[in-house]
């Protein structure tokens, strides 16, 4: 019973950041009776903790791995870290008034943002290889960075990328007991989605619909965040 009330008072006082792109992003002005929006599984998160979200529509590895650093530097303490790891060919670029664009497809297509041509299909074929070991990079940094201030964190993949780009040998190098595979394998949440609901469950914008963020929040990220708690109250 004593067990319990501990880990009852940690449920309401756990501070947990969140980092990711918009399968992340929390969505306050969500309608439920709007078929195009969503409640995000980090929505339901806030429900039962204390959650900082710092995820931001298309924001890529580099920006989710300066958020988190950024955040804990500036002096918040978590007591655990969810990450949401986006496309791995995601790179920032700016252009015009420093505003910064977040790069949208993979390196294997024409970047091509708001009509714009970001990159060349040569520049992409020429350096496709140098994106993709940059965003591996910002992971193993930032899961270095966790580890040093002993924070507990948890990551997943929001896009099915890694292995078919790195090839599972490297994608291994940087999987740890921190990490959680969709399905128990390397499915992105969109074709975890359509594996588990069907295709129906993804709007028409691409994303998964709260249905799908709810069972992935239920399913794969609570029952973690239940672990660490426990863990945490044997301390």
């Amino acid at each position: 019973m004593q067990l319990e009330k501990i880990i009852s008072f940690m449920d309401k006082n756990l501070q947990i950041l969140v980092s990711g792109c918009s399968f992340s992003e929390s969505q306050p002005g969500y309608d439920s009776n709007d078929k195009n929006q969503w409640k995000p599984w980090s929505d339901f998160l806030s429900d039962e903790f204390v959650v900082k979200n710092v995820a931001k529509g298309s924001m890529g590895n580099f920006g989710i791995s300066k958020s988190i650093v950024k955040e804990i530097l500036g002096g918040y303490q978590p007591d655990l870290v969810i990450i949401q790891w986006s496309g791995i060919a995601r790179r920032f670029t700016k252009k015009d008034s420093d505003l910064v664009i977040e790069v949208l497809k993979t390196p294997s297509k024409s970047l091509e943002l708001v009509g714009l041509d970001l990159f060349s299909q040569d520049t992409i074929d020429k350096y496709s290889e140098d994106i993709m070991y940059g965003s591996l990079q910002e992971i193993l940094l930032v899961q270095e960075f966790l580890e040093k201030r002993k924070i507990p964190y948890l990551c997943f993949w929001g896009w099915q990328e890694v292995t078919y780009y790195y090839g599972a040998k490297t994608a291994n190098l940087f999987y740890n007991d921190n990490w959680f595979l969709l399905n128990d394998n390397n499915l992105g949440f969109r074709e975890y989605t359509i594996s588990n609901l069907g295709e129906d469950n993804i709007l028409d914008c691409g994303h998964p619909n709260t249905d799908a963020h709810k069972l992935l929040y239920e399913k794969e990220i609570l029952p973690r965040v239940k672990l660490h708690i426990t863990k945490k109250s044997m301390i």
